[in-house]
Order: C-alpha cells, then structure tokens, then sequence
C-alpha cells in the first residue's frame, strides 16, 4: 500500500520546485522532506525529481505521477472543503490541563490554529503541575493533559507531543563567585558539586539526568547535590537564575535570548544537551467526545521537536 502523505509532499515539491519552500509550507525540516522523497521513489522504483541550477525538475515518471495524483487530491480536497460546514456543528469545550511554562511557550500558538480551524469549540486552561493534571485527568474532571512526569502512564493513552532540549545555565557573577569558591576554574563536572541548585525536586531530577548523560561519577557528585529551592514550574526556576541565585536545567527555547545578552551563560557548554518529552494523555475510553476527537487529529499532525 502506497503511502499517501508522501505523494502528497511530493506534489507540493513538484509545484514549488524547491524543497526548502516546500519544508516551510509543510512545517517539517528539509532533511524529512528529503528523505520522503527518497523513500517515495525507493518505494515506486522510479526517478522523480533531478536538481538542475540549484532547483528541483521533474523527471518523464515525476510529471506522469503529477497528471495522476494531482487531480485525485484535488478531488479529495474539494471533499473534504465542502464538509468542511460540518466542522461548525462540532462545538462545546475541551478542557486541557498543563503546566504553565509549556502552555505560555508551546501551546498558546497551536491553540490558536486549534480554533481557527474549530470556532466553536471553547478552550478551557488548567494550569497546574504534572502530578495535580494527572490525578485530575483520573478523576475526569479535565480531558486531556500536556505531561512531561507520570507517576501511573499506564492509565492514559498517552503519545509523544513536543520534544525540547535542556542545558545547565547560571550567571556570569554566580559561576564568578563559585570559581572564587573553588579557587579555580570550573573545569571538572565534580567543581558543580556544591553549587546551589533550583530543581523539580529534592533529589535534583533535571540535574541527575544531565549529569547521568555527562559523566561516569554522576553519583558520587550527586551526592553532594541539595536544591536550595524546589519549583514545579521552568519560568520560576529560570528567574531564580537570572537574578544569580544558583544553577538549574532550562529548555533552550526559554534561555535562547538570555544566553545571547549575557543575562545568562551555560555551564559547560560542550557537555551533552538532555532532550526532554511533553506527551499529550487522555483517559483510555472506548469512546471520546467529538470535540476531544477534533483536538487529538490536529495534535497528530503538530511539529514534535521545538
């Protein structure tokens, strides 16, 4: 069985002739493009497209494929706009339960489009940490959930939704004042050992799994790591940073501006990123509310790496 998503792409290459515009026009990066492609004509057995002048050609089979396929999908396009009417009969109110960094940084824009493309259905926000969305989301009383942290994962249908990278940041003055404590430069992943830390939790969960990547002697430095401050929340935690109180895990896309204006520098800056996971969960149920239905389908078709 074909798959259909790829000739799909391949028809919006053919008629940009560029797979940079057409990474763009389809939210995905050029290399999964690319690679759609290759597999397209591994799966066909025929040459598509040849670059020539720094842009993409249709080959004799890549134009015969686009007389086919290109009437057929705009067919099935045409279908789907003119039932599109029905999508203002869906209407009611989802509620969804996150924390507050990754609803402010990841999901206020998708929630956006979410209702650009459903007006009527109503967004109600719950925003609390990991542990009270997932005992609400048991409970019912939210319907579905952004979670990093599950105690009981097995109780939800739970998949993949964001995937962010984490590094370990300070401020110029803290690491300052920790090399003067040291009398050295930082140089060894140990020198972090007594550092104050802001973490998720009292065994410095964030830092334990950047430092488990890091370093063989993880647990011998553990053993002397103690958060100072403990906050379920990334946009505390990088404030508690920025005013020089200690080190933590922040996602890149929240140090980004920082780390460029000096405001914050990053701690060993060629040790290994940690790559953290959002998974959008709902309660296993045979059956889900249409509205529900509506946001789990468009959830599917959302970039997964920020």
């Amino acid at each position: 069985m074909f798959d259909y998503n790829k000739i799909r792409n391949f028809l919006i290459v053919a008629e940009s002739e560029s797979v940079t515009e057409s990474a763009l026009r389809l939210h995905r990066t050029q290399s999964a493009i690319s690679q759609q492609l290759q597999a397209l004509e591994s799966e066909l057995g025929l040459n598509l497209l040849e670059r020539r002048g720094g842009q993409m050609h249709l080959t004799r089979e890549g134009a015969q494929l686009v007389r086919i396929a290109k009437p057929l999908f705009e067919t099935l396009e045409l279908g789907i706009r003119e039932t599109q009417g029905r999508i203002d009969l869906v209407d009611g109110i989802i509620k969804i339960g996150s924390t507050p960094t990754i609803c402010d940084h990841l999901l206020v824009p998708h929630l956006h489009l979410f209702q650009q493309h459903y007006p009527n259905i109503g967004i109600e926000l719950v925003l609390q940490p990991d542990a009270v969305l997932e005992s609400r989301l048991k409970d019912d009383e939210i319907d579905c959930a952004f979670i990093i942290e599950f105690k009981d994962r097995d109780f939800f249908d739970a998949r993949p939704c964001f995937n962010f990278e984490e590094t370990l940041v300070g401020t110029k003055k803290y690491l300052q004042q920790l090399e003067k404590n040291l009398g050295r430069k930082l140089s060894k992943f140990s020198d972090i050992e007594h550092a104050r830390f802001i973490d998720f939790a009292q065994d410095v969960p964030n830092v334990r799994h950047w430092l488990k990547k890091n370093s063989q002697s993880f647990r011998k430095i553990l053993e002397g790591c103690r958060p100072s401050v403990v906050v379920e929340d990334y946009e505390s935690v990088r404030r508690f940073v920025e005013i020089g109180h200690g080190l933590a895990m922040i996602p890149k896309y929240m140090s980004k501006d920082a780390l460029l204006a000096n405001r914050l520098v990053e701690v060993f800056p060629q040790s290994k990123p940690t790559l953290v996971g959002v998974d959008f969960a709902t309660r296993k149920k045979k059956n889900r509310a249409s509205t529900l239905n509506c946001f789990v389908e468009y959830f599917q078709q959302v970039p997964k790496v920020i």
